[in-house]
């Protein structure tokens, strides 16, 4: 027969009273298994005669304390009444948690540096020798780290024109044509970066610098300029030419004047260089005009390396367009600081200056030593209280002597001319951006009537324009100067 309880009956039942002889029994050592109590559970119950329900309600102290695995063993080492720092932190507060004093810093995930990039531009500048100090210019507003110059025109012995070229901080490659006019090679690039000019075999159909770029990771550049005229041996030439770089280099780019129309599909000396391109797995990059005319012949070809940012622009002084792009390498540039001083003059408030000056007309110095001792402590005092010395970390760059105001408002209208073109496409500005160029690239021709003994008129600079001839010319005439004088005046021009 089953016995059948209610809750209310049960309740009464389970009154958790402790025998008396519990106490007694525990005294004598008889009660040696204590009654479990599971750790993770930490509960006790508890009795509440206004309700009908067994409710269970969390302790707000946990006998044993589970060690985090962040904490140290140092700090899992109990004292010496046995009360382990978890159960000390709780007594204190009065409230369960983790003593975050004694964990364990976890290191911060690394960052990912994305590496450098070098800035590079082709352009055919059609004779370097009226564009050198604009080709200067150029590398300098721009910040680049290589400039591929072709058909420089230069002579095999006139490296003035190249040292015009180069802004300080940059070094220069370059092969001139041996006979005959026209041609010639030039790169410009920052002195920082490690170039080493590369062996080639001979070449009758163009002209090549080849040269590689030592960094992480090693890239090959084959500079080429191949002149209009038709010639049977380029193609096999060429083939050649990849055959020794592309097999030997990971990281190959061709850049250059080709002179071929890739942009004409009808172009069957076109599709035979497209065709040996294929063959070593290049790319033709350009798909856009680089001549004035329309045709695609500056172009960008690369195997597995990696080129960004291609554009082309106009610079406005020659029938082609400058080809620019970046290439990542990881590469640190070092550029020389210097710590210049100066006052902020234009934030002065004239009116509370006025009234620190006041004193001066109330002082009686003895005499005129007195007097001037006090006007120029004064003045020093005030000055450096309302417009303070401030110091600030420069990068270094030594400004051209004969770079005029007039060069400068010219140099801020192309720009303007330059945004205008760029923003409308049209025509009429491009035309007016050019003429603006060549005006500006003729103001600051860099020859010297005086000393060449010419007197053409095409060689004569403006003469409302402080150019860099006139500037020369006039460091000279000023007075008789020695020989050691004149030379290192022209090699500080140079340099």
């Amino acid at each position: 027969m089953a016995i059948n309880y209610t809750a209310v009956q049960l309740l009464k039942l389970n009154t958790h009273s402790t025998p008396s002889c519990i106490s007694t029994i525990k005294q004598l050592g008889l009660l040696r298994r204590p009654r479990y109590i599971h750790r993770s559970c930490g509960r006790k119950f508890k009795l509440l005669q206004s309700s009908q329900a067994i409710p269970s309600l969390w302790s707000t102290l946990r006998a044993v304390a589970r060690p985090t695995r962040h904490q140290n063993a140092t700090a899992l080492r109990t004292s010496s009444v046995g009360v382990s720092m978890t159960t000390a932190v709780t007594e204190q507060t009065g409230k369960r948690g983790v003593d975050f004093s004694v964990l364990r810093p976890l290191r911060p995930p690394q960052r990912h540096i994305s590496p450098s990039t070098i800035k590079v531009e082709l352009f055919n500048v059609q004779s370097l020798t009226n564009k050198s100090c604009l080709i200067q210019d150029h590398i300098s507003d721009r910040g680049l780290d290589l400039m591929c110059l072709t058909e420089t025109w230069h002579r095999p012995e006139a490296f003035s024109v190249l040292n015009e070229a180069c802004p300080s901080g940059y070094s220069y490659l370059q092969k001139a044509r041996s006979t005959g006019r026209g041609g010639g090679l030039t790169v410009i690039y920052r002195s920082d970066l490690k170039l080493s000019l590369l062996p080639l075999p001979h070449l009758s159909s163009c002209e090549c610098v080849a040269f590689k770029c030592n960094s992480s990771s090693p890239v090959t550049f084959l500079l080429i300029y191949r002149p209009p005229k038709l010639n049977s041996s380029f193609i096999p030439e060429m083939s050649n030419l990849l055959s020794i770089f592309c097999p030997t280099s990971a990281n190959i780019i061709i850049l250059g004047d080709m002179n071929i129309h890739v942009n004409t599909s009808s172009c069957r000396f076109a599709a035979q260089f497209l065709q040996l391109l294929d063959c070593f797995n290049l790319s033709q990059l350009i798909d856009v005009p680089t001549h004035v005319r329309g045709h695609t012949l500056d172009l960008v070809i690369t195997g597995s390396s990696v080129v960004t940012n291609l554009s082309v622009y106009d610079l406005g002084v020659s029938d082609h367009k400058v080809v620019s792009m970046e290439i990542p390498q990881s590469v640190s540039f070092t550029q020389s600081k210097r710590e210049i001083s100066f006052r902020n003059l234009k934030n002065i408030n004239q009116e509370c200056m006025i009234k620190d000056l006041q004193h001066l007309l109330q002082a009686n110095p003895s005499s005129a030593n007195d007097a001037v001792d006090l006007y120029n402590r004064t003045l020093s005092s005030v000055l450096d209280y309302h417009a303070p010395v401030k110091s600030r970390v420069v990068t270094f760059s030594r400004s051209a002597p004969w770079f005029s105001e007039n060069l400068r408002r010219m140099k801020t209208a192309g720009r303007v001319l330059e945004r205008r073109y760029k923003a409308s496409g049209l025509t009429v500005h491009r035309i007016a951006y050019r003429e603006h160029q060549k005006s500006y690239s003729s103001v600051v021709i860099p020859l010297i009537p005086h000393l060449t003994g010419k007197t053409n008129a095409a060689l004569t600079p403006p003469a409302h324009s402080a150019t860099k001839a006139a500037y020369i010319s006039q460091e000279i005439s000023q007075e008789i100067k020695a020989s050691e004088e004149i030379f290192s005046s022209f090699q500080g021009f140079h340099t």
